[in-house]
Parts: C-alpha cells; structure tokens; sequence
C-alpha cells in the first residue's frame, strides 16, 4: 500500500483468513511485511482480533513478546455429519 492510503479492516480480514487457509499458519511478523507503517500494523491486528473473535483463526504465541502465531481453526467433527 502506498503511504497516506487508507486500509480496510475488511479487505485485510479476507486476506489474512484466505492465506491461513492455504498456508495453514503464520507469523504476526509475516503478516506486517518488511516496512509496516503503524496504519498497517493496527489494521492487521483488528483483522486478527476479528478473526479470532468468529472462531476462524487460534493465536498462539510461547514467550511475552515473541511473535504471534496465526493457525487456522481446526473444527471438531461433527457426529452424524457428512463430509
């Protein structure tokens, strides 16, 4: 994004939940990219809160202040289901 471009939490939510479909998990820190301006970084989290908040992602991070790790939500089966 260029600078002073405005982000939508929107777009960022369905991107970051479509590349932890086919990525499966990843980093905080991959998900702001080389240079993230503090727009990007806050509208990055609010996506990942969002997320987390509709039961799509888990966040998981070992140490205070050591990056976050993003996993895509495994659902448990339901019984009598058809896959």
């Amino acid at each position: 994004m260029a600078p002073g471009e405005r982000y939508s939490v929107e777009e960022r939510t369905a991107e970051i939940e479509a590349l932890v479909t086919e990525r499966g998990q990843i980093s905080f820190t991959e998900l702001l990219g080389a240079a993230p301006t503090l727009g990007w970084a806050v509208v990055t989290f609010i996506a990942l809160l969002d997320l987390y908040r509709r039961i799509v992602i888990d966040l998981e991070q070992n140490e205070l202040f050591t990056d976050i790790l993003i996993k895509k939500k495994e659902r448990p089966a339901v019984p009598g289901a058809t896959t």
